[in-house]
C-alpha cells in the first residue's frame, strides 16, 4: 500500500502531539524519508516537469507546520539567512542540495542582526 502525503501529514502530526520536542521532529523526518520514496507523489509534487517554485502542499491548523516542494530547474541559490527559533524538516526527492551553515563572526543576535555582517563557513554537506 503506498504511502500518501495526506498519511504523512496525519502521522507526522501526531508524532509531534506525542513529543513536541527534538523526539517527535525525528520522526516526521523519519516519515518524510518513506514519503519521499513513493513513486507516485514524486511524480505529482516533486517532477522534472513540476512547474518551478514553492509549492504549499499542506498547513496543519493545530500545530501550525507547512508542507512545501521546493521545485527548481538547474538549480537555486540563497544567501545566507537565519530561520530564527522556527525549526525546518528537509528532504530530497530529485536532485541534490548543497547546503553550507554559517556564523556571523560578530556574535549579534535577535534584531541586531540587520545589515553586512562578516561571516564565517562552520560546515558544508550534501
Amino acid at each position: 500500500m503506498a504511502y500518501t502525503l495526506e498519511q504523512f501529514c496525519q502521522d507526522a502530526a501526531q508524532a509531534m502531539k506525542a513529543d513536541p520536542g527534538d523526539g517527535g521532529r525525528e520522526k516526521a523526518r523519519e516519515l518524510l524519508s518513506k514519503l519521499l520514496k513513493e513513486k507516485d507523489f514524486i511524480a505529482q509534487h516533486c517532477s522534472p516537469t513540476a512547474k518551478p517554485g514553492t509549492k504549499l502542499l499542506y498547513r496543519d491548523p493545530e500545530l501550525d507546520f507547512n508542507v512545501l516542494a521546493h521545485c527548481f530547474k538547474g538549480g537555486a541559490k540563497s544567501p545566507p539567512h537565519d530561520h530564527g527559533t522556527s525549526w525546518a524538516i528537509y528532504g530530497q526527492a530529485v536532485g541534490h542540495t548543497n547546503v553550507e551553515v554559517w556564523r556571523r563572526k560578530d556574535g549579534a543576535k535577535g534584531d541586531k542582526q540587520q545589515g553586512h555582517a562578516e561571516l564565517e563557513k562552520l560546515e558544508s554537506y550534501e
